[in-house]
This record gives structure tokens, sequence and C-alpha cells, in this order.
């Protein structure tokens, strides 16, 4: 086939694939005190923790002996310095404790929005993102 008779969007994509080095604009990060979840998921959020976490973290998530506080100061100073795509990360692959990675993916977020609304960050119009990526450009600072 010869190029002139490609069809217009074959040679946008062959243009664009032959680009190396293009700078790829970098997202600025938001902070999860911005209002990076909504009300209505962080309730969905709090259903799924009462069923799957509760038992070992209490309804509070104020913790036990066998499992972290998941509220205050010493749980918001541990993670300060992370993005909330770790903290969906570090939930899924370890919770539940009996059965890590089994809950749907949104539950996952759900619950760290619960999570977030209980250490009083501000919820706001959109909800957290599935996208681990989008979620790793969330800081909890």
């Amino acid at each position: 086939m010869v190029i002139g008779a490609m069809p217009p969007f074959i040679l946008i994509y062959l243009a664009a694939s032959s680009m190396s080095g293009a700078a790829v604009p970098q997202q600025t990060p938001q902070s999860a005190k911005e209002g990076a979840f909504t009300a209505k998921q962080a309730d969905r959020g709090a259903e799924e923790y009462r069923k799957a976490c509760a038992s070992c973290h209490k309804d509070d998530m104020s913790g036990s002996t066998e499992a972290p506080s998941l509220i205050g100061d010493k749980f918001l100073s541990a993670w300060q310095d992370s993005s909330v795509g770790d903290l969906v990360d570090l939930v899924r692959s370890t919770m539940p404790y009996d059965q890590p990675n089994s809950l749907p993916s949104q539950a996952y977020v759900d619950i760290v929005a619960a999570m977030l609304q209980r250490n009083n960050y501000r919820s706001g119009t959109a909800e957290l993102p599935l996208d681990p990526e989008a979620l790793k450009n969330i800081t909890l600072k």
C-alpha cells in the first residue's frame, strides 16, 4: 500500500508512534485532602468495610490486638508520604487477612474512601478512580 493511499487515521497513528523522546505531560499530584472521593463512595466503602474488615479492625476502625487502627495520628503519620494508590495496593494485597485480593477492585477503592472519610478527609464531587496510575497520583498529604 502506498503511503498516500493510507487512510488519514493510519498516517496520524504512524506519525505519533514514530516520535521518540516526545515529552509526556506529567499530572500534578492531587491531595486527597482536596476531596478525592464522594460521600456516596465512602458510604459504599463503609458497608464493604463492615462486611469484610470490621471483625478485626472494629466497627469504628480503631483496631484491636490482632489488627492495627485505621484512624488517628499514628495511622496518618505512617501514611503521610504515600499515595492513595499505595494504600489501596496494601489493602488489596493483604486483606481480608485470610483471603487477600478476594474482593472486587471497586470494593477496595471504596473501603479506602471510607477510611479517608473517617480520618477527616473531606469528600468532593468525583469518586476515587479504579485506575492504579491515577490513584498513585493522589497523595495523602
